[in-house]
């Protein structure tokens, strides 16, 4: 009987045992997936502010290349604002120019009335400009003749640089055809220009003039 007794005592305590150490092990397991959820959810939230942190570096680079693009292009309007025109008296210019070359009998400054090629003013030609008449150009004036460029010269001055490159590449491409031009020089934003009718020498000499003039 006392055998018995402590046989059944014995398997109780082993039972007893053996269910706390399941218990335990329950609540290692509870516990276990408990970290390895607050340790996902952590690497979660670090992924997150990681790629936020990307998105918003990239706009804050791009609004800065934006807003850099904008100002350069502002600096370079006002640059070009600022030294879009050279200033010249063609007025005294000419009086300087006949006194220079006894063969140049006549001078006059373009208006309206009497700018032969009806450019004056207009979107990207010439706002102001002058012509000069050379007799060693065998060209005859008559009175009321919108004569120009063909009598012995001229002087273009446009409103900035770029519009006297555009009008000095139309010039270059008529160069050596039926319409040639003539010897042509751009000085900033202004063109001179000779006759074709005059010799090399005597368009080199006057260009030459103009241009130290204009310097």
């Amino acid at each position: 009987m006392a055998l018995y007794l402590a046989t059944k005592l014995g398997l109780k305590k082993a039972l007893q045992g053996n269910i706390i150490g399941w218990q335990a092990k329950e609540q290692m397991k509870k516990l276990f997936l408990f970290s390895l959820g607050v340790l996902l959810l952590i690497a979660f939230l670090f992924i997150g502010f990681y790629i936020g942190t990307k998105r918003n570096s990239k706009s804050s680079d791009l609004k800065t290349s934006n807003t850099n693009s904008v100002v350069s292009k502002t600096n370079s309007s006002d640059t070009q604002e600022k030294t879009k025109a050279k200033e010249v008296d063609l007025k005294s210019l000419m009086e300087r120019l006949k006194s220079k070359f006894p063969a140049i009998r006549e001078t006059k400054i373009y208006t309206e009335e009497n700018d032969p090629y009806d450019m004056l003013g207009k979107p990207k030609w010439y706002i102001a400009g002058a012509a000069f008449w050379d007799e060693r150009t065998n060209y005859t004036v008559t009175e009321g003749e919108k004569w120009g460029t063909a009598a012995g010269g001229s002087v273009a001055v446009y409103r900035n640089k770029s519009d006297a490159v555009e009008g000095a590449a139309m010039l270059e491409a008529a160069q050596g055809g039926v319409l040639d031009p003539g010897q042509f020089r751009r000085v900033d934003n202004i063109l001179i220009r000779v006759s074709r009718d005059l010799t090399n020498s005597q368009q080199v000499e006057i260009l030459n003039y103009l241009e130290s003039q204009l310097n």
